[in-house]
This record gives C-alpha cells, structure tokens and sequence, in this order.
C-alpha cells in the first residue's frame, strides 16, 4: 500500500511541474531540399589508380588516379584524397603533385593536407570543366614496407559546396621474397 501512495504522490508532483525542453530536444529548421539547379545531373566518375612500380619499399613509383566528368556535371573546383586503408601511411611527396585535364597540365592553385593523417585537398586554379578525362599523379616518398592493399578515398568538391564522395582508388603492393639468411 505504501508504494502505491508514493507512486501516487509522484504522478501528481510529475503533472503539476512545468517542463523545460533543452535546446537540444527542440525541433530543427527545416532542410532546404535541393533543387534541379543546384544538384548535378551526372557525376563525375573514378575509373582507375594504378603505379608504376607495385613492389614494396620501392622509391621510384608513381600513383596515377584516373576521373571522368561527363558532359554535363559540374565543374570540379578541388579533389580530396585521404588514404583509407593499408598497414602503414604513406606519405606522398606534394611538391611533385599532378593534374592533368584531357592530356594537358592543370595549374594547381593551393594544398592543404598531407593524404595520410588530414586529407590532402588540391585546389585548382581554374575549376576543371565538364566533358574531361582527369589524371591525378602523386609521388610517395617510396611505397609501403609491407604488401597488401591500400586505398585512398576520392571526393570532388564542385560548386555551391557541394562535395562527392566517388569512392576508394585502390593500390596492391607485392612483397619480393623474404626469407632470412643465416650464415
């Protein structure tokens, strides 16, 4: 009987106490929807990454990432890369960074990052038009110690600030043979 009195006593405390909402329990604004306008109607497309040289330890390889933008996407004012994956960083020499758009070189305005711990962001002159074949090449200092696959993540940055994930450039690295000789 005494907990039903006490339950009883605190529904009536409960209903006569006025209730605060914090801010975070109050409803958001609306989202405003995109539009046709502002929303691209094709997106660009990551079709390859391939090296020059895949063997491990290796200090004369060049990663190459190949994109497509179609006809009528929007143009590409940066890239980001951040590596994803592997069982080490690798860390790319940026000074020796290329674009190139539809076989020509394209002037990199600025970059921020470094590719493995904060995405490296590559900020173009020129936004890169639509309707081009676009060839990144990033020099690592030398390729990874130990095989296996490494991917780093692909994201196009256009108009509007509007961002598109394209998805992981994937990179396979073979080991040579390591036995140990023992004399």
């Amino acid at each position: 009987m005494r907990i039903a009195s006490v339950l009883l006593l605190w529904g009536a405390i409960c209903a006569s106490a006025p209730i605060a909402l914090s801010s975070s329990l109050m409803p958001l604004a609306p989202v405003e929807a995109q539009t046709e306008a502002t929303r691209p109607s094709r997106a660009p497309q990551l079709l390859e990454a391939t090296t020059t040289n895949n063997r491990v330890r290796s200090r004369y390889a060049q990663y190459r990432i190949t994109l497509a933008s179609p006809a009528d996407a929007q143009p590409i004012e940066a890239i980001q890369i951040q590596q994803r994956s592997g069982t080490e960083a690798i860390q790319l020499r940026l000074d020796q960074t290329r674009v190139w758009v539809n076989g020509a070189a394209w002037a990199i305005a600025s970059h921020s990052g470094n590719g493995h711990t904060e995405p490296l962001i590559l900020t173009f002159a020129d936004p890169i038009p639509p309707n081009s074949a676009i060839v990144l090449q990033l020099r690592p200092h030398y390729n990874p110690r130990w095989g296996g696959e490494y991917s780093y993540g692909i994201t196009v940055l256009m108009a509007e600030d509007f961002s598109l994930y394209l998805g992981p450039a994937r990179l396979r690295f073979y080991e040579g043979d390591r036995r140990i000789w023992f004399p």
